[in-house]
Parts: structure tokens; sequence; C-alpha cells
């Protein structure tokens, strides 16, 4: 089973959704954390301080969290390419701060991934890590697309950046340990599974994944 397959098959345990970060299921992409699931604290918290920036003095300092607000709402319902404009008029806008402005750019490059515009979403996601090089989700999401590629180097490199910033969180470790799986190096793979359980003991696709790998066989 290809690593494309495999990433589609963790969404229940944690992934990328275009208007969210990955958070409980791995799947392919985060706006947050798994960017879904541990990150939807932090999402809320980017949200209150994108509504801090709308209640600024001016009308134009609300311009680009309405468009925020509207490509967040396109992207729930599935129309990808209202979410890629509107994500693109809120970061034109130019009155979103810094700090906030790497969220957009990770949430488009969502958007471009569910559209499976891998050059698009990897731009994003970089331009996202160039602004917060501590966002892990972006991380997260950035390996993800390395994965379904095939570069499997560099979507170990990102996913160990990843682990390394949110340790709590096991989507990389069970992301990683797929990888390896794919290039059957199944020790490092049942390492990164051990891992991810210490995290999370009942995550469906780190118990099945060590299975699979202590066996050396395909991690379904």
């Amino acid at each position: 089973m290809s690593i494309d397959a495999r990433v589609r098959g963790c969404r229940a345990a944690g992934t990328l959704r275009p208007g969210r970060t990955l958070v409980k299921r791995p799947g392919p992409f985060d706006n947050q954390r798994g960017m879904d699931s541990i990150g939807r604290a932090r999402f809320r918290i980017a949200l209150l301080l994108l509504v801090a920036i709308a209640a600024a003095p001016g009308d134009a300092r609300a311009q680009g969290l309405q468009h925020f607000r509207e490509a967040r709402a396109a992207s729930q319902r599935g129309d990808y390419d209202t979410a890629i404009r509107e994500y693109t008029l809120a970061i034109d806008a130019g009155d979103l701060s810094h700090p906030n402005s790497f969220f957009v750019f990770n949430n488009r490059g969502n958007v471009y991934a569910a559209k499976r515009d891998w050059e698009h979403a990897l731009q994003d996601y970089s331009e996202a890590l160039k602004r917060n090089p501590k966002f892990a989700a972006a991380w997260r999401n950035r390996g993800l697309v390395y994965a379904r590629t095939g570069d499997h180097e560099r979507a170990i490199q990102d996913f160990t950046e990843a682990a390394r910033l949110d340790p709590d969180d096991p989507h990389a470790l069970i992301y990683r340990g797929l990888v390896y799986c794919e290039r059957r190096e199944f020790d490092r793979a049942v390492q990164d599974f051990d891992a991810a359980l210490t995290a999370c003991p009942t995550c469906p696709h780190a118990l099945s994944g060590r299975a699979a790998a202590a066996a050396r066989q395909d991690c379904r």
C-alpha cells in the first residue's frame, strides 16, 4: 500500500483539513495540530488574536479577518476555489499582524493540498514556516505533502522537526513511522510507533502500524 493511501487511512487519528489544523485524525493536513487535534486550543487562541485585530480602529483593519472567515467557511463546505481566493484576499489586505499571517498561509496550503496541488501547497507551508519556524503543524503538513509526492527524505526531516516542537502530539511520529515502513526500515518504524503510543496508547494507526512493522510487513 502506498504512503498516500496509508496517510489517507490515518484520518481516524489526526489530519489535514482545509479549514482547520490537523487534530485528532491523522489525515492529511493540519491547520493547527493534527492539522486538527491537539491544535484546537491553539487555533482558538489564533482566532481570538485575529478578532482583536478586527476590533482595532479603522474599517481596513477588519478586511483581512473578514476574508479569513469567509475562506474558512468556504473550505468547510468544500468550495476550495473560493477558499483560495478568500485566503489570498486576506493575505493581500495586509492588515493581519505578523504573528497571525503564518496561519493564513498554512490554511491556504491545506486547501491546495485538498486539491492535490502539491506545488502551491509546499509554497504556502514554506511561507508559513518562514514567518513562524516554531509552527509544528506547518512542519507536519509540509511533511505530508513530501510523503505523498515520494520525497521521503524531506518528509522525515519535517516530521522530525514537528515532533521536536510538539512532543505531546503523536501524529508526526505516526507519519514518520509510515514513511519508514514505506522505505522498509521497520526497526525505525517500530521505534516511532512505540513513541507515538507513549503519547496516545489507543491511537489505532500507531497500534496497527507497530504490529505490521514488527512483523516486517506493510503498515496498512
